[in-house]
């Protein structure tokens, strides 16, 4: 079985910008915390896209945004900066979301890659190769 399933890097970030603006938007109207819980793994999700890193880095990343420590975080083998800027309201939709996912400097990755399998059809791993 193949990993990488060769997505391609356009579409892909414009299908992950247009379901968070559609979450987002659900999460206004209905204040669910099912619109929030998903808005917050599109949003790791497109971090990981542009940055071309792990998804563990890209939690921790959104992680530091959403506690104020800073608008970046380091990749772990390249040391290269992951750089990320949200308003302040997102951050807030976020925040719960990415701490329960963050837990004593843990990352849970299964919870978001079981979760991007069942309702992308791929996995994160060809999120991080998409040309």
């Amino acid at each position: 079985m193949k990993w990488d399933k060769e997505i391609d890097y356009n579409i892909a970030y414009a299908y992950y910008t247009a379901q968070r603006d559609y979450e987002k938007k659900e999460y206004f109207k209905k204040k669910t915390e099912r619109h929030a819980k998903r808005y917050t793994y599109y949003t790791i999700l497109l971090i990981q896209l542009i940055n071309k890193c792990n998804i563990s880095e890209a939690v921790e990343g959104l992680y530091r945004v959403c506690n104020g420590l800073t608008q970046q975080a380091r990749k772990r083998k390249s040391k290269k900066m992951i750089s990320i800027e949200m308003p302040k309201f997102d951050v807030k939709i976020c925040r719960k979301h990415v701490e329960l996912l963050y837990n004593n400097g843990k990352v849970k990755t299964p919870l978001i890659s079981t979760w991007t399998k069942k309702n992308i059809g791929y996995n994160t791993h060809s999120n991080k190769h998409a040309r």
